[in-house]
């Protein structure tokens, strides 16, 4: 085989693999949405000084935002949370 076929090989592979990891870390990490709801009832509670109540939150996270909490954390995130 050529250089080029191997270099071709090598570079799918290592794709492969980062996809794989990638998943893996997506697929195993808690969901996000109970625990950002949960902490925008706190920060309202906190904030109003009152009890606060919720029907049925949920998230919609922006764009490219899943990417971005995977690469920083979770930090600096942008979210949408509309609640019933």
């Amino acid at each position: 085989m050529s250089r080029k076929w191997v270099y071709a090989m090598a570079t799918l592979l290592l794709a492969n693999a980062i996809g794989i990891v990638g998943f893996g870390i997506i697929a195993g990490s808690p969901p996000l949405e109970p625990t950002i709801c949960e902490r925008a009832i706190q920060y309202v509670a906190r904030r109003f000084d009152t009890e606060v109540e919720t029907g049925a939150p949920h998230m919609h996270l922006h764009g490219l935002a899943p990417v971005k909490a995977l690469l920083h954390q979770g930090r600096g995130v942008g979210a949408f949370i509309e609640g019933g």
